[in-house]
């Protein structure tokens, strides 16, 4: 065993022994509460049960913290699915309970979810049957490394960064190189990801890019007739072709503290003449989220009304801002839109950049970028179509300056660019397919 090996063992033994210490904290720490009684479901949900019980082996163990990394691995997951495979999956956010129970209630014989228990470890190397593990991005937690050494399972990576990393330290990259190490292949969402694995010293033929979602993403948009349909959105976005394409304007994933972008007069007079349309879709859905984020907007700009809307709304009006409370297709209606604001740069970090690229949205984003590896593949290849901003006050220019002769060119470049990227897909699908094969 390597020192790396070594002392994730020993921080694993030291959690075990720790866990009763942590149950009882459980009892008065609301975080700690919180979580067990998540973790517990484990012990009654149908889905949780083990394949073990069925003396069943799954073909393939998934593990992802939360919605945006299984929407990196949920093609290769369903496609497995497709094929007649049996999934394990373990995800570590609330945040996916309601996909999962789906996923499950579709595929009963095939699929089993699991709830990380990191309360109590030790319950994990009991349930998990395959022989593959597949990660996606983090959530390296001793548990899920040591079951490469306690069950001899291999380990891939999916959608893998060293963005941010400083590589200059001799101890980021010692732990770093060590840890990588753990992996059987890798692969990286952006050239330069694969060249800073590489400067690591990893094996070169375990080192590959590859980024799965971007096809799930093309696929999405590209049914998104048929998604508005099923869920009874054809009058929403009958009113969105109202305008045309160039005039529709989308801040999505958007935050209270961006609304100060409205104080713009430009902007204000063109959405009440209605010579643009503007559609907020919130990050976040909750009742105190979206007062808080009314609240800013009407300071930010009193005299424009706001129109709250959801999938039973049928009229909208025009000269208004919408706020848009429909869950989940966020993705589809970019493909609807000719310039977009990606929220959270003026917070954490810029939020999903990949949507409204393969939608053809021209962009604009705050200076958080810095965690996005999206945003390094959109200035890779399409930088003209991307604006980082430093002030609020600096978007709405940005997003005005659309017109259709450069909307056309876009959508051009951008159908170029979905046909190799999905037979870029294929090929490494194909690859990546051959060498599951090999390793299961």
């Amino acid at each position: 065993m390597t020192f790396f090996t070594i002392t994730q063992e020993f921080i694993l033994w030291l959690r075990h022994y720790l866990a009763p210490l942590i149950d009882l904290l459980s009892h008065f720490v609301p975080s700690l509460q919180k979580r067990k009684i998540f973790e517990e479901l484990n012990h009654f949900a149908r889905s949780s049960e083990s394949f073990k019980k069925r003396q069943v082996v799954a073909d393939l163990c998934f593990e992802v913290s939360s919605e945006g990394e299984w929407e990196q691995v949920a093609v290769l997951a369903n496609e497995e699915i497709s094929r007649g495979k049996c999934v394990e999956i373990i995800y570590s956010s609330p945040s996916l309970e309601k996909k999962m129970g789906l996923l499950f209630e579709q595929f009963p014989q095939q699929v089993r979810c699991l709830r990380l228990p990191f309360l109590n470890p030790t319950t994990l190397f009991d349930w998990v049957t395959a022989s593959t593990l597949i990660l996606c991005r983090y959530d390296f937690f001793p548990e899920l490394l040591a079951l490469k050494w306690q069950k001899q399972m291999r380990l891939i990576l999916m959608s893998a960064t060293l963005k941010g990393k400083n590589l200059e330290r001799f101890y980021t990259r010692y732990y770093l190189r060590s840890l990588y190490r753990q992996f059987d292949l890798i692969y990286t969402s952006t050239e330069k990801d694969c060249q800073l694995f590489l400067q690591l010293g990893l094996d070169s033929t375990k080192v590959k890019k590859f980024e799965l979602r971007d096809r799930q993403i093309i696929h999405r948009q590209e049914s998104s007739t048929e998604t508005f349909k099923l869920k009874g959105l054809m009058s929403f976005a009958s009113f969105l072709n109202s305008y045309p394409r160039e005039r529709r304007i989308v801040l999505g994933s958007c935050w209270p503290n961006e609304m100060d972008i409205f104080r713009n007069e430009r902007l204000q007079q063109q959405i009440l003449s209605s010579e643009v349309l503007v559609v907020l879709s919130p990050h976040k859905l909750g009742q105190d989220f979206l007062l808080e984020m009314i609240k800013n907007l009407r300071r930010a700009a009193p005299q424009i009304p706001i129109q709250r809307i959801d999938s039973k709304t049928e009229s909208f009006d025009k000269g208004s801002i919408l706020i848009s409370e429909i869950p989940g297709v966020l993705c589809e209606t970019y493909s609807l839109f000719g310039s977009s604001y990606v929220g959270g740069g003026f917070g954490r970090s810029i939020h999903s950049v990949s949507e409204p690229f393969w939608s053809g949205c021209r962009i604009v984003v705050g200076p958080k970028t810095h965690r996005s590896t999206e945003y390094d593949f959109v200035y890779e290849n399409c930088r003209e179509d991307i604006s980082v901003v430093s002030q609020l006050s600096e978007v709405s220019q940005r997003l005005l300056q659309d017109d259709s002769d450069y909307l056309a060119q876009r959508l051009r470049k951008r159908d170029e660019l979905k046909r190799r990227a999905i037979e870029q897909s294929m090929q490494i699908m194909a690859h990546l397919r051959h060498c599951l094969e090999d390793i299961c």
